[in-house]
């Protein structure tokens, strides 16, 4: 994967995938997501670029890196407009949580 800046950074610093979707089964076109891999495994940042609610599947186990609140999946999550969230993958009965609602 090229570098886009950062010469010198710390060898183990995170690695942006922005083609990457795989925490989406199914999102709207104004959805993206990106992951970011580091020490303590894969994050997800998922936005929507509408002015307009949108509903967006979870592929697989993710919680919030804010609240901790975890998204089974096949979950359906509402984003607000202009919404930005950041999930952490979760393999299945580790480091999980109640489920949110």
């Amino acid at each position: 994967m090229p570098r886009t800046g950062g010469a010198g950074r710390d060898a183990h610093a995170a690695i942006a995938r922005p083609g990457a979707s795989a925490i989406l089964a199914a999102r709207p076109a104004s959805v993206t997501a990106h992951s970011l891999t580091g020490g303590r495994g894969r994050v997800w940042v998922v936005h929507n670029w509408s002015p307009q609610t949108r509903t967006v599947r979870i592929a697989a186990d993710a919680a919030s890196v804010l609240d901790d609140a975890v998204h089974r999946a096949g979950t359906e999550v509402a984003l607000a407009p202009w919404d930005v969230r950041v999930w952490r993958e979760v393999r299945s009965g580790i480091g999980v949580s109640a489920p949110s609602s």
